[in-house]
């Protein structure tokens, strides 16, 4: 499992008030695996250790977008300064902020915009792993509402379901439940 550095957010990951990060570079990170949150994990001096700051967190996506998008589409990019742990920041701010803590870094550069889940996902798998032979399966459902919902609200807004892979129009799963995007499966018990 890699080590993630958030430096800059060490207690927004502690606090876990942070589920999207942006990155340069984690071009090659696939949703379904687990990342392993440290304060610093470069630029270590003699004698320091990298530490730990949070539990595993679940990738959820992993998309390239120019960084100017936080800009130019005003209602997503304060959306996105929330999830980023920056509530009291604007978008500018934001991307101004961004840039002059990593080289190079432009408005214009593309990132990968990282979506992560804090949430243990003890005994859950990765969709990508999901049988698609009609096997009945139990899936993890959320909402878009649950990303913006309060902590104390946020299992309002998701539902473990009953689930089949179809081979119709193209293959995909079905279930009874609530409607969302399934993030994760484990075998009926």
């Amino acid at each position: 499992m890699p080590n993630m550095s958030f430096a800059l957010t060490t207690q927004q990951m502690v606090d876990q008030t942070k589920d999207v990060t942006r990155r340069m570079g984690w071009l090659k990170l696939q949703p379904g695996k687990l990342v392993q949150p440290v304060k610093k994990c470069m630029g270590l001096k003699p004698g320091e250790k990298i530490e730990q700051i949070a539990p595993p967190v679940w990738v959820i996506s992993n998309r390239r977008e120019p960084l100017r998008r936080l800009i130019n589409q005003a209602d997503y990019g304060q959306r996105e300064c929330n999830r980023e742990g920056f509530p009291e920041m604007t978008p500018r701010q934001f991307v101004e902020m961004f840039c002059d803590t990593h080289a190079k870094c432009t408005p214009d550069s593309e990132v990968s915009r990282i979506e992560f889940d804090h949430s243990a996902m003890l005994g859950w798998l990765p969709m990508t792993t999901a049988p698609k032979d009609g096997t009945q399966i139990e899936i993890l459902v959320r909402h878009l509402n649950w990303f913006y919902a309060k902590r104390s609200e946020k299992n309002r807004w998701q539902q473990e379901c009953k689930a089949s892979w179809l081979d119709f129009n193209g293959g995909g799963f079905s279930w009874d439940g609530i409607m969302g995007d399934h993030i994760a499966w484990r075998p009926r018990g």
